[in-house]
């Protein structure tokens, strides 16, 4: 995903890491 700024992809990023378990499915489907 393209983010305009770098404040928003630095928020996407900090949302990522305070919840990995909401993208469990897509992390998984990355690693297999």
């Amino acid at each position: 995903r393209y983010y305009e700024t770098f404040a928003e992809f630095k928020a996407a990023c900090e949302e990522f890491f305070r919840n990995p378990s909401k993208y469990q499915r897509e992390l998984r489907s990355l690693l297999t």
